[in-house]
């Protein structure tokens, strides 16, 4: 058997919560309780591809899965994402699957088939209007999805190579020309949609990454550094505010 995928904390957090997004959903999105049409018309036949889709993952719910297991459930879940193309479920899954495959920042071909899935999962998902309700599935699908692409942005933010690596790479989410910081605004934006369908770790990350308050953090820090300086100087206090810094 093949050794057992290394990963660093910050990634089996991430990922475990993305295998179980239940565990950190507060759904406050409008739903509707029927199938979305495009992915299946049959109740029977959803229930038949999520059984199947749980037994893909459930061997990967630990830990340290084994490369093995890992490449185990991806096959399964390319056979499920063929027969049922539509399956929005299977490519989130399948992106998870990829990252616990690759354990690092430099698999150019893994970081190309996550992205991928992400994509397509969150394309499927997301409903045609706002005001269109989204399915159960569809709210889990979207929090997990938009929280990894969002976890892989800001890993790129932080990271001059993984940076590089993304912009070779072409994603359409980049464009040619992004610098750090617009590539953390645009994490913010993905953690913010992921928060707005219930993953409560997205909404804490989406103000952190927040431009508008790590701007009021700044004037803020600012305002108190001249309040302190006015008190030595005893020429009285200093008033500062700010607003607008939350998502």
């Amino acid at each position: 058997m093949s050794s057992a995928t290394v990963l660093s904390p910050n990634d089996r957090a991430v990922l475990g919560a993305l295998f179980d997004p239940e565990a950190s959903l507060d759904t406050s999105h409008t739903t509707t309780n029927q199938q979305n049409t495009t992915r299946s018309s049959s109740t029977d036949i959803s229930d038949e591809l999520t059984a199947a889709e749980q037994k893909a993952i459930r061997p990967l719910n630990t830990s340290n899965p084994s490369q093995n297991d890992v490449v185990a459930a991806i096959t399964q879940l390319t056979a499920l994402i063929t027969a049922n193309p539509s399956y929005a479920s299977a490519y989130n899954n399948r992106a998870q699957a990829y990252r616990l495959l690759s354990g690092s920042d430099t698999d150019q071909s893994a970081i190309h088939n996550i992205l991928t899935d992400l994509d397509k999962a969150i394309s499927l998902s997301t409903p045609t209007s706002q005001l269109s309700p989204a399915t159960p599935d569809d709210v889990r699908v979207l929090a997990s999805a938009h929280t990894h692409r969002g976890y892989l942005l800001l890993r790129a933010s932080t990271s001059p190579s993984f940076l590089s690596l993304l912009l070779s790479l072409d994603v359409p989410l980049l464009g040619n020309e992004k610098t750090p910081s617009q590539v953390e605004e645009l994490a913010s934006a993905d953690f913010a949609i992921a928060g707005r369908y219930g993953n409560k770790t997205a909404r804490d990350l989406a103000v952190k990454t927040n431009p508008y308050a790590k701007l009021c953090g700044q004037i803020v820090r600012e305002a108190l550094q001249r309040e302190i300086t006015t008190y030595y100087e005893g020429n009285g206090t200093a008033e500062y505010s700010c607003q607008g810094a939350t998502q």
